[in-house]
């Protein structure tokens, strides 16, 4: 199986294709969601990345292709220069109410 970045940064595609990861770049959220799409028909990718910047004004879209989609999981990273943030563990202390 195989994994794709989808970004919109040069820097990070360099990156990831010097870890053998295979990248596509795209301008606009819509552009994403369109090789989003055509990534999860290809039965040779396993995994999709897609930067937070691009993911974001996709959300709701992202998040039903992750509960219909079986096979390929797809994960939001970080763009290049941000800062990581930990979303489930944000959820998880939301639901049983603590704060860190």
């Amino acid at each position: 199986m195989k994994t794709l970045l989808i970004t919109n940064s040069n820097d990070a595609k360099v990156g990831m294709r010097l870890a053998g990861i295979d990248a596509v770049i795209v301008q606009t959220a819509d552009e994403a969601l369109s090789v989003t799409k055509k990534a999860i028909k290809d039965q040779t990718v396993g995994l999709i990345l897609l930067s937070d910047q691009l993911a974001s004004p996709i959300y709701d879209d992202i998040m039903a292709l992750k509960l219909t989609v079986s096979g390929t999981m797809i994960m939001t990273i970080p763009n290049v220069g941000e800062d990581y943030q930990d979303r489930i563990g944000q959820y998880v202390s939301q639901a049983i109410g603590i704060k860190y």
